[in-house]
């Protein structure tokens, strides 16, 4: 009964890939229950737990054994605990070997009520089963975010989505010959996987057969399937569809003429969108794309009765005694949600914490995931957590998982067991797919701007920088999600910190980290150089740029992504210089930067001709230079005979107007080209040594064609 985290991981390792039959054990407080409460965590399990007791009246083996009850309450909720009455191993034992001494029989046929191996049978014992084990603070966490289990989905207290109506009557009604298979895609949070449970409720206690997949990690086998299909009628529920999207496609194919299998499958429509499946092609069922329409007047209705059951559910809601102004307020929430153009979950998020509730509803958050440790991990559940909080805030949506586990260092595959359930319990991630993300946006921003008062142990930059490097390591041999935008995160941090409350000095002291751990991990790739460089300038402090930039120009032929990078380099190079003061030089790698542009285009000629124009201006304020006063002219024409984008143009003619040039309308393209060359040639005399002579006629080259 002590804590033993290394014998609980391998009996959990150990019983996985086994259904287990349990006789003559107690059942009690110790690693075995742990482990086998456990395995309906683990994305590798596939186990399910068949459970002999000697007791043969029910009221009695609940009261006698509610311990154990409570413990595997997760198993009984996700179908995969089942209770054996009345079972006397002295009777049984001897009757099995006298069955195992008798010659050995023809397989029985897949009977109804079997499923494949890992899946669940949504029946009337798992549903009276997990109806008993829900709570008030279920569905007060429910309505903050927290995923469904059929305890919430068997609960009156969650009121039935619209949607159920459409899903159970393609099932009922639809065509003998051609099964319904519905697609369930909505935006995050707008309810999949509630209203795929309720239909399944409803269509198991009408007396179908219904399975479902418990967690993304069960396999759908075809060969399993074809063998269901002979068994009569069967309803398929499937949460996370894109992850085995191929393998429903191959199922619809190779069923047999006449199957009576039925699917409900629901994605993310982004998701879904991702594995470029093509439901018209599926020819032997009837496949229906269903969407959930706009939360409606009863179903608002119904959420603000639950809502109201429990204590402090309603959250703002109980400052408005108006019944119609509630509705309102309601049905406004969750259509202005901005993360899905309608999110229910971050509807009813804002309705139940205005700013200071939300910061309070996160600092207990934080506290209680910081006392816990995630078995196997070096870590706390609370870092596990900072560090999808962290990513939402640079802008993306979520982490992928194994770029989780590598960061928390576990196995992928143990991550669902000691890190995603506890996290979603809390309501605060939510799995899909292969990303993991925080529930709501504001609850990764609460969380990340309150390490600003408290950091927990926690160093952002730390954080960052972690992310970045593992990201680039798991990067060589795996295709993560979003990698670009994970990688070169820093240079979108300092603006989402300063967001967040963040000053900018600390801002960017986190930015710098990101950017050097990117240059730490990968030194041969020149888009991480420029990533820092850039964040220098940015800084203020252009002259560390410039060095970090001369050095990395220094040993340019040794980047493996010259080719395709160098154009960036030198173009921020180039603002670097013109920042640090050195205009001759910073004119120069303009040009050169402009030259290795592979087309010229006005949109590309837009940004040199701006970025020259201020360096131009600069030179003009600070040295009084007659010849960069008629470079600005000249560039302001060019840009309006080229036709530039507006934005563009308003900067030419803003710096030309600022430096006071003069007009040169009346001039025609070859005169300004001669003017600019000449500036240019001028400019840019001082840096032979380093960048090589202008060589008259570059700038013509460029702009000609655009004329």
């Amino acid at each position: 009964m002590h804590s033993r985290p290394r014998l609980h991981a391998a009996l959990v390792n150990t019983l996985k890939s086994n259904d287990v039959f349990v006789l003559g054990y107690g059942g009690w407080d110790d690693a075995i229950t742990g482990a086998l409460e456990s395995l309906t965590m683990d994305d590798g399990a596939s186990a399910e737990v068949l459970w002999a007791f000697y007791d043969s009246d029910p009221a009695v083996l609940q009261v006698r054994n509610r311990i154990l009850l409570g413990r595997v309450g997760r198993l009984i909720i996700d179908g995969l605990f089942h209770q054996y009455s009345g079972i006397d191993c002295h009777q049984l034992l001897p009757e099995i070997a006298r069955n195992l001494d008798q010659p050995a029989a023809a397989p029985l046929p897949l009977s109804l009520g079997k499923a494949p191996s890992g899946w669940v049978n949504v029946d009337a014992a798992l549903l009276q089963g997990a109806s008993a084990l829900y709570s008030e603070r279920d569905v007060r966490s429910f309505f903050d975010g927290r995923g469904p289990d059929w305890a919430l989905a068997s609960s009156s207290s969650v009121p039935e989505m619209t949607v159920v109506d459409r899903l159970v009557g393609a099932i009922k009604s639809g065509p003998a010959d051609k099964p319904a298979w519905q697609f369930l895609l909505a935006p995050a949070g707008d309810g999949k996987s509630t209203a795929l449970m309720q239909a399944g409720r409803v269509l198991a206690n009408a007396g179908w057969h219904v399975i479902s997949r418990p967690h993304p990690g069960v396999a759908l086998d075809l060969e399993d399937f074809q063998e269901l299909s002979a068994s009569g009628p069967v309803v398929v529920l499937i949460d996370d569809a894109d992850n085995c999207a191929q393998e429903i496609v191959a199922l619809a194919s190779q069923l047999p003429p006449g199957h009576q299998i039925h699917v409900i499958a629901a994605a993310r429509l982004s998701d879904w969108r991702h594995t470029s499946v093509d439901l018209t092609a599926i020819q032997s069922v009837n496949p229906i794309e269903v969407s959930i329409d706009s939360l409606s007047r009863r179903e608002a209705r119904e959420l603000i009765a639950a809502w109201a059951s429990v204590s402090d559910g309603l959250g703002q809601l109980a400052e408005e005694p108006n019944e119609e102004k509630r509705l309102t307020r309601v049905l406004s929430a969750v259509a202005a949600d901005r993360r899905s153009n309608g999110s229910l979950l971050g509807g009813l998020f804002r309705l139940r914490y205005d700013h200071a509730g939300l910061d309070a509803h996160v600092n207990a958050l934080l506290d209680s995931l910081e006392q816990r440790a995630i078995p196997g991990s070096h870590v706390s559940l609370l870092r596990a957590f900072i560090y999808i909080a962290a990513l939402e805030v640079a802008g993306l949506d979520g982490i992928d998982r194994r770029l989780w586990a590598e960061l928390l260092g576990v196995d992928v595959r143990s991550l669902r067991r000691v890190v995603e359930y506890n996290l979603g319990a809390e309501a605060a991630t939510a799995r899909a797919g292969g990303v993991v993300q925080v529930r709501h946006p504001e609850l990764a921003t609460s969380a990340i701007r309150l390490l600003l008062s408290r950091d927990r142990g926690l160093d952002l930059a730390e954080v960052y920088s972690d992310i970045v490097r593992s990201a680039i390591s798991l990067g060589k041999y795996l295709e993560l999600r979003d990698y670009s935008r994970v990688v070169h995160l820093s240079t979108r941090l300092p603006e989402a910190l300063n967001g967040i409350n963040y000053s900018r000095g600390q801002a960017y002291r986190i930015s710098l980290a990101a950017a050097r751990s990117s240059v730490e991990a990968e030194p041969n790739l020149l888009v991480y150089q420029t990533d820092l460089a850039s964040l220098l300038r940015k800084s203020g402090t252009p002259q560390a740029a410039v060095a970090l930039s001369r050095e990395a120009e220094s040993r340019m032929r040794a980047f493996r992504d010259r080719g395709r990078a160098e154009r960036g380099f030198y173009f921020d190079y180039a603002l670097a210089l013109s920042d640090a003061g050195d205009f001759s030089s910073a004119i120069r790698v303009h040009m050169l930067a402009w030259s290795l542009e592979s087309t010229s285009n006005a949109r590309v000629a837009g940004r040199h001709l701006v970025h020259l124009s201020k360096v131009f201006l600069r030179m003009t304020e600070e040295a009084g230079s007659k010849r960069a006063l008629l470079a600005l002219s000249g560039i302001t024409r060019i840009a309006e005979l080229i036709d530039l984008r507006g934005e563009d143009y308003e900067w030419c003619s803003r710096n030309a107007r600022v430096g006071a040039a003069p007009d040169v309308s009346t001039l025609s393209a070859d005169r300004c080209i001669e003017m600019i060359e000449s500036s240019i040639a001028w400019a840019s005399s001082g840096t032979e040594a380093e960048f090589g002579t202008y060589q008259t006629g570059d700038f013509r080259d460029l702009v000609r064609p655009m004329l």
